[in-house]
């Protein structure tokens, strides 16, 4: 019983501030940024739950509001993260990790590259900085 008490406890954005605070040593600033974006914009919806009661479905409906696919996708990975890492800290999921058996958005991949002329506009640009 007390074990459900603690888990119960534990909302999405405490676990979601934890595990970002866990992983920040470990990780690239601008990886750092996009997990942070994901877990504290993107997966607003989902703060107040306790991290124990997200389920599929709630996942699966905040990917498919995402704004893209690309996006849906990369959010995904990263709850997908987040929740393994729960586990790993020894919270309960009753139902395993709510991420892992989401659907993945098809990615197309990018029609066209930089021209000469705009990496120089890019390169120029950021040496002005």
């Amino acid at each position: 019983m007390a074990v459900a008490k603690q888990e119960a406890e534990y909302t999405f954005d405490q676990v979601a501030e934890r595990f970002l605070a866990a992983r920040a040593p470990e990780l690239r600033p601008a990886t750092l940024h996009e997990y942070s974006r994901h877990l504290r914009h993107d997966a607003k919806s989902l703060h107040r739950l306790p991290i124990a009661a997200v389920t599929q479905a709630d996942i699966a409906r905040l990917l498919n509001n995402a704004a893209g696919a690309v996006t849906a996708n990369r959010l995904r990975s990263t709850l997908s993260a987040m929740f393994a890492w729960t586990m790993k800290e020894g919270v309960v999921l009753p139902r395993g990790n709510p991420a892992a058996s989401t659907n993945k958005r098809a990615e197309r991949p990018r029609d066209r590259v930089l021209s000469d002329a705009e990496l120089k506009l890019v390169w120029t640009t950021m040496a002005a900085f």
